[in-house]
Parts: structure tokens; sequence; C-alpha cells
């Protein structure tokens, strides 16, 4: 059964940049400190616009003080994150975090993300021993995107049995698998 240490989860977020209009950015900052407020966690914010940050930024991530979501908000590819030019395939993010994250809940709130085999996908729990991984198999609008990892994030609060959690969030009216929204337990 895949169990959360506790029912509520700080989260830390990396995040990119969606577009080059650093004048009205757009960035999943505001539904963190939405969540964070309504149950009561904290959370961390790090951008991330280079392969460099990105990595430096995961090898820095707090293991303690109830940090148990990391949440990853890039464009994607199939099986990729996007850092402008470059991307990172999904096996080497989980060389970069190994076993450091073991229960961990990761969302990958990018498209496409998910849209590789399903060996892929399990190898990468097996490697950082992730209690659960998240994402989407289809391209999705921004917004829609945002507001489902909005509601993932903050329905899983409520849960310690991460597989029950999805049979719950799964039953709801959302639109999850029109958009491609897919969960892997350990």
């Amino acid at each position: 059964m895949a169990l959360a240490r506790s029912y509520r989860k700080n989260i830390v977020c990396l995040e990119s940049f969606w577009n080059h209009n650093l004048e009205n950015r757009l960035s999943v900052l505001p539904i963190l400190e939405l969540v964070a407020k309504h149950n009561n966690i904290k959370f961390i914010h790090l951008t991330c616009n280079t392969p460099e940050e990105f990595i430096h930024n995961l090898r820095i991530l707090p293991r303690k003080n109830g940090y148990s979501i990391l949440y990853l908000a890039f464009h994607g590819k199939p099986g990729r994150i996007v850092l402008g030019d470059v991307s990172i395939r999904l096996e080497a993010i989980a060389e970069i975090i190994g076993k450091r994250l073991a229960n961990w809940i990761i969302h990958f709130g990018c498209c496409s993300m998910l849209s590789v085999e399903e060996r892929r996908i399990r190898d990468f729990i097996s490697t950082t021993q992730a209690l659960m991984v998240s994402g989407y198999r289809k391209n999705i609008n921004w917004l829609s995107g945002t507001v489902i990892d909005l509601l993932l994030l903050d329905e899983i609060q409520f849960y310690r049995d991460m597989r029950r959690f999805w049979s719950r969030f799964n039953d709801n009216p959302y639109p999850l698998r029109s958009l491609g929204l897919e969960v892997f337990h350990k």
C-alpha cells in the first residue's frame, strides 16, 4: 500500500519560464501560495532556466521538515522536461535524484512528460523509490493543467494512502482523463 508519512505534505516546486514575456510572467507560484494557506503547509519555489540550475536545485532539496512533494513545472515532451533549447530525460532526472527523495510524491506538471512506455516510469520509480509519480500524457493548455495541479496538490493533503487518493480523486468530476493526467504508485 502506498502510504505517505503524514497527511500534510510540504511542497518543493521547481519551475522554468513559460514564455519570454518577463513583464507579465506566467507562474505556478500563486497556486502554491493558495494550497499552502488553505492547508497550513509550507512550500519552496525555485526557478530553473538552465540544466545547471535544475541539477543544482534538485541536489539541495530539503529532506526534513515534512517536505514530501516535488512539483516540477516545466514545458515537456514525451519523457523529457524542456529548459529553453535543452531537454532532460526522465532517466537523467532519476539519476540526479537517486534515492534521496524516497517516499516522496513527484508530480510532473509538464505536457506529455509521461507519454512514454510504462516501463520507463516504473524504472524511474524503482531508481528514486518515489511513493507516487503523476503527470500528463498529453499536451494541455497551461491554465487547465495548472488548475488540475492546484486540485491535485490540495486534495493530496488529505490522504496518507496514495492509492486511495487516486481512486477518489480520479472519481471526481474533474476532466482528468481528457487532460491525460496519470498516476503511478511504488
